[in-house]
């Protein structure tokens, strides 16, 4: 099978790690190593000058999977101007790509408003290949598209041959925003083997942990609030923010003026292995976040073994029972705090193992492999059977 993975980026610490969803996810589609699938992984990242400071090609073959893209800040640009450059430069890149890997059987696009043009669409759509769609895009979510993504997203929704997204809500804005009613299919992120609970460590204090990136919506000030409203004068017990961001000087500005230096950290923006690492000696993760697409930190902590506490608007929530952590009322401090408080008294220590293996079950490379697999197979035997 020869398939083309159409993402935002290739992900690098350098570059924010835009495409790490999309390039994972590639990954454990190659390492489901009885089938045997030849991939190409396509991208032209048009991003702000001021979020992209890089102008060049890739190209790179990381085991079975052969990388081929392009860095082109244009963002901010006017739409017209950047569409017509977006598109003749996203068509060239995979028109070379398509000369390496021959016509891909099945091509798979990722955030599909944030990396197609109506250009881009027709040239993919003229190659007869199997076309799959997974919508991530919180703008899509939250139904805050313009007149011409609107209509581009409609056109994508008739014809593409499976239609994924990450959580239950996307296919219902999808619908409202479109007018297409159609069969969608839930297939979650996936989570790097590198988050297990076999690299769990101890620790001398109680930890919390809250991941992501730091920007008003994480409400990383909340759980700062939470956190002290019930520990300040717990010992053995503190608070570790892992992320950077445009809220990190705010957040640092709150920790020192409640005296609490010594029991909250912020450790800025880590590398992935870095925060596998802090994470495995972690006791708790909890993220206070008023809206999310997904949510990666949260099933990572989760792979890790660990009971998490998120809002009860978040589209993880069927995942998260009593015994694998709580639930609480979003914006609302008590109900964070109280849930904080709950679990260091509850503790979940003999629920690490159950709590990975459910993770693994339905989050692992191997379990979204197993799905998209199945998927690409399907588009392809329902063409054969037509033959």
């Amino acid at each position: 099978m020869k398939l083309l993975i159409l993402g935002r980026s290739y992900p690098e610490v350098e570059t924010g790690m835009v495409g790490i969803f999309e390039y994972e996810q590639a990954q454990a589609v190659s390492n489901l190593s009885e089938n045997k699938i030849s991939i190409l992984y396509s991208f032209c990242d048009n991003r702000s000058i001021f979020r992209l400071r890089r102008i060049n090609s890739i190209l790179k073959n990381d085991s079975s999977i052969v990388t081929y893209g392009k860095y082109f800040p244009i963002g901010g640009v006017p739409n017209r101007i950047f569409d017509k450059i977006k598109s003749k430069l996203s068509v060239n890149i995979l028109r070379k790509a398509i000369i390496k890997l021959g016509k891909p059987d099945v091509i798979h696009i990722h955030f599909p408003i944030i990396t197609l043009t109506e250009e881009i669409w027709e040239y993919l759509v003229s190659l007869g290949s199997k076309i799959v769609i997974t919508e991530h895009y919180s703008r899509v979510q939250n139904k805050e598209l313009t007149v011409q993504q609107i209509e581009l997203l409609r056109k994508i929704a008739k014809r593409a041959d499976k239609f994924l997204c990450v959580n239950e809500f996307l296919p219902k804005s999808i619908e409202e925003l479109t007018g297409v009613q159609r069969d969608f299919i839930i297939v979650p992120n996936v989570v790097a083997p590198i988050f297990s609970r076999e690299k769990e460590t101890k620790n001398d204090v109680y930890r919390f942990i809250s991941i992501g990136r730091l920007v008003k919506d994480k409400k990383f000030d909340l759980v700062i609030e939470a956190f002290v409203k019930k520990f300040k004068d717990v010992t053995n017990v503190e608070l570790i923010i892992v992320g950077g961001g445009e809220e990190y000087t705010n957040l640092k500005k709150q920790i020192v003026s409640l005296n609490m230096e010594h029991k909250i950290r912020l450790t800025g923006f880590l590398k992935r292995e870095e925060t596998a690492q802090i994470l495995a000696s972690s006791n708790s993760y909890v993220t206070a976040s008023s809206f999310e697409t997904f949510g990666v930190p949260l099933v990572e902590a989760m792979s890790c073994g660990k009971p998490v506490i998120s809002a009860d608007t978040s589209p993880l929530k069927q995942y998260i029972s009593e015994e694998r952590g709580f639930l609480f009322k979003v914006d609302n401090l008590e109900s964070l705090a109280s849930a904080m408080e709950k679990m260091y008294e509850q503790r979940f220590i003999n629920k690490s193992y159950e709590i990975a293996e459910f993770a693994k079950m339905n989050f692992s490379e191997r379990a979204i492999a197993e799905k998209l697999f199945s998927i690409y197979s399907s588009c392809i035997n329902k063409e054969v059977n037509k033959e």
